[in-house]
């Protein structure tokens, strides 16, 4: 069946516009009719529908990001089947731009704005892990912010691929197979997939923010097999000499992100995101400025998505405020690495180290995967943007409060059980003066 504007889903849904197509299906913004509010509805790819393995996937999907529960996560409100056998997921309308969008407008962002950025994709983390979801994916197209009178709030998005406990039970993901975006995967994805727990999501959210800063990628090689050895050699420039203005601190932390021993990096997300901000300095930009780097938007076309589970309305947004230069591209030859590397179980022969590697029972035809083989160095395509939609909240907003760090609340821990301490002796002082005393 072809949906076009004006289908009705049942008796709940209206689809008014295609925003993005992806591997999986189609998703459009739509009316929710007995709610009266706007929502994006994901629909499962007509060709895919006869599969019982794959409306499966499309529901524990579902499921799997409606419990996740975290502000910073795209809200999913709803899984159905119609009558006439389509399965589709709603999920909120996201009124913002992605983190790539972002970066391809301004450049290297500011140092408070990447804190905040990081901070916060964290935190979708944090819940996500908690619920054993691993997203398999977090890079710039993944993150979404979102403006509110508060200030920016950044959003984890697509769990197209994402590992759960539901998926695994029901074996519908194919073993030795590459998922994810190679240039922010970990070494342990790239090399086996099979293997990969909730650290993985630590290396890409490192990487994301190192482009953040920079502008650039840690690993720029042209190749899979040289991007392998390169992170297992910690073959990388220090964000520093790409931003002098840069504490020299956020060298060792990107050091320990980015150590080849994944019991040398951090294993947690909130340590991650704490160690960050305790690297950096409390740095928030003046409300004036503030206000001027809020968006103003501007529509563009619909754009495709670039993997599975989330949608967002198709506007892109502008800056008023005068952008920062984008660096001089610098040359990008493939590097000479000598060492060994272990490859997927089953690599593409060619592919693009900036896009996302889909399971091939999302992405049709198993022709795409090849047997393991040295990868062909091939220019690096940067990730199609992401479908957005206009901001409607206030166009002038202050950034939150700084949040506390780790740091000031161990010191605040410390001073009192110092005051506890104190106390105790002199407690202890005054009952020994007070025998004494009696026993005279």
């Amino acid at each position: 069946m072809s949906f076009t504007p004006g289908t009705s889903l049942g008796d709940k849904l209206r689809l008014e516009r295609l925003v993005g197509r992806g591997a999986s299906g189609e998703v459009w913004a739509a009316e929710h009719l007995r709610l009266g509010a706007r929502v994006a509805v994901k629909i499962l790819d007509t060709m895919l529908e006869d599969r019982a393995d794959m409306q499966q996937r499309f529901m524990h999907e579902a499921r799997a990001v409606a419990q996740i529960g975290s502000p910073h996560v795209v809200s999913v409100h709803d899984c159905d089947i119609t009558p006439e056998g389509h399965p589709y997921i709603v999920m909120e309308l996201l009124q913002g731009e992605s983190l790539d969008e972002r970066l391809k407008r301004l450049g290297p962002l500011p140092l408070h704005e990447v804190l905040d950025a990081v901070e916060q994709t964290c935190r979708a983390l944090a819940a996500a892990h908690a619920r054993g979801i691993i997203h398999r994916d977090v890079k710039p197209a993944n993150v979404f912010l979102v403006a509110w009178q508060a200030g920016l709030v950044f959003k984890l998005i697509d769990f197209g691929i994402a590992k759960h406990p539901a998926i695994a039970q029901l074996g519908l993901t194919a073993t030795g197979v590459l998922l994810g975006t190679p240039r922010y995967m970990s070494p342990e994805q790239l090399e086996d997939p099979r293997q990969i727990d909730h650290r993985a999501d630590l290396w890409s959210t490192a990487v994301v923010a190192y482009e953040c800063l920079t502008g650039k990628l840690p690993f720029p090689v042209e190749s899979l097999v040289a991007l392998c050895l390169a992170q297992r050699a910690g073959e990388y420039t220090p964000p520093r000499r790409h931003r002098p203005d840069l504490p020299a601190s956020l060298d060792r932390w990107f050091a320990r992100a980015f150590a080849p021993d994944i019991n040398r990096r951090f294993q947690h997300a909130m340590e991650l995101a704490a160690t960050l901000r305790e690297a950096a300095p409390a740095q928030r930009m003046d409300p004036v400025v503030s206000e001027r780097r809020n968006f103003a938007i501007g529509p563009t076309a619909p754009q495709p998505m670039v993997s599975g589970t989330v949608v967002v309305p198709a506007f892109a947004t502008t800056v008023a405020i005068d952008a920062i230069p984008e660096p001089a591209a610098e040359s990008r030859a493939p590097q000479s690495l000598s060492g060994t590397v272990a490859l997927p179980d089953a690599a593409p022969m060619s592919m693009d180290l900036g896009s996302t590697v889909h399971d091939p029972s999302l992405i049709g035809p198993p022709s795409i995967v090849a047997p393991p083989s040295v990868v062909a160095p091939r220019s690096v395509v940067a990730p199609p943007s992401m479908v957005v939609a206009p901001i409607r909240q206030p166009p002038f907003v202050q950034a939150p409060p700084p949040s506390r760090t780790y740091a000031a609340q161990a010191s605040q821990r410390a001073s009192i059980a110092t005051i506890i301490m104190i106390a105790t002796l002199a407690l202890g002082v005054v009952i020994v003066a007070l025998a004494w005393w009696l026993s005279r």
